[in-house]
């Protein structure tokens, strides 16, 4: 119950607003502003007068970041700010210091060799990505964590099954996870064209046993990282033949849950699954145990080489491998709608 309710809910908090004297000095922070890489993304108020509420807070903590020496190219992207202010239900002080803390800590992960952590593995001079190398190949081999499929706005599905544990290594799990987490945002902002930031759990129970559940330690981890450096990150979260245990644990949970929050997860089963899924995606992409019909089993080695941006079987044919077909590049995009609308990185525009 304490993984539902801390990862998937958030209790309401009032608004706080904080003062422009309290973060702003105007000659020093417009200076900032005007030679950041977020320029465009900032609000005007001179210019937009009337201002939503969650605008003005959003651009006041902009400011506030800058002044604190958090310049625009400590975040990931242009909607850190509006994700954490979301997820904090409006309280300024909490948001502001929410986003330092996950700055700080992404500072201190090895993110910038994910995207190429496979690319040259003739080359070992460095030891971080010796060491990150080995532990991805083994912690990914049984395709326990891996982006799979799109719905059809373009977001990225993110497969779980709990019954491919094949790690007791707490520290190694948690890292998985997260490179995997990263890779589907990865996706969705690609497939979507920059629409979509956001992506979907798909948690499949089948042959799940209690010796494969973490220990409370690592449950607990798991929950602060996706908790407080993920927010609003989740789309959707469907739990696909989740054992009764589980949805007797659900029950008890949802009253302390919020309505917007709750509306993201859904228990699914049988007839009522497929129906729900095959709302959202092509079924012909998802696996047979989530009731797709591709029927290509996952392979991480294909999966680990292929670029950070794709998921597994992203070129596939009706669940199967095209022939002649690779990876997408950098520089390409697809339509959310379908695979064979391909978009120009450069010319935004079908090709």
């Amino acid at each position: 119950m304490g993984f539902i309710c801390n990862f998937f809910g958030c209790r309401r908090r009032n608004i706080h607003v904080l003062s422009r004297d309290d973060v702003y000095d105007t000659e020093t922070d417009d200076e900032a502003i005007e030679s950041s890489s977020l320029r465009e993304n900032l609000i005007d108020p001179e210019q937009t007068p009337e201002l939503s509420l969650e605008e003005s807070q959003c651009r006041l903590l902009q400011k506030a970041l800058i002044k604190d020496g958090y310049p625009p190219e400590r975040l990931t992207d242009g909607r850190m700010i509006l994700r954490h202010y979301r997820a904090i239900k409006g309280d300024m002080n909490k948001a502001l210091q929410s986003i330092k803390d996950t700055i700080e800590w992404r500072e201190g992960q090895p993110f910038q060799y994910y995207p190429t952590l496979f690319d040259d593995e003739e080359n070992t001079e460095n030891e971080v990505v010796n060491e990150l190398r080995s532990f991805m190949r083994y912690e990914n081999e049984t395709g326990k964590v891996y982006a799979r499929s799109y719905d059809k706005d373009g977001r990225c599905a993110l497969m779980l099954y709990p019954s491919r544990e094949n790690s007791s290594k707490a520290f190694d799990n948690l890292r998985h996870l997260i490179y995997n987490i990263e890779r589907a945002i990865k996706c969705s902002e690609r497939r979507s064209l920059g629409t979509v930031d956001s992506i979907t759990f798909i948690i499949c129970f089948n042959g799940y046993s209690g010796s494969k559940a973490p220990s409370l330690s690592v449950t607990r981890e798991c929950i602060s990282i996706l908790q407080n450096h993920y927010p609003e990150r989740l789309h959707k979260a469907y739990m696909i033949n989740a054992p009764s245990v589980f949805n007797l644990l659900w029950n008890l949970a949802r009253p302390f849950i919020d309505n917007v929050t709750r509306s993201k997860i859904q228990f699914l089963r049988g007839t009522k699954a497929m129906e729900v899924l095959s709302e959202a995606f092509d079924l012909r992409y998802l696996e047979e145990d989530i009731y797709g019909s591709a029927t290509r089993p996952f392979d991480s080695v294909e999966y680990l080489h292929t670029p950070f941006h794709t998921a597994f079987g992203e070129n596939d044919v009706n669940g199967q491998p095209a022939a002649g077909e690779s990876a997408v590049g950098s520089d390409t995009f697809y339509d959310a709608f379908s695979k064979h609308s391909i978009f120009s990185a450069g010319l935004r525009s079908i090709s």
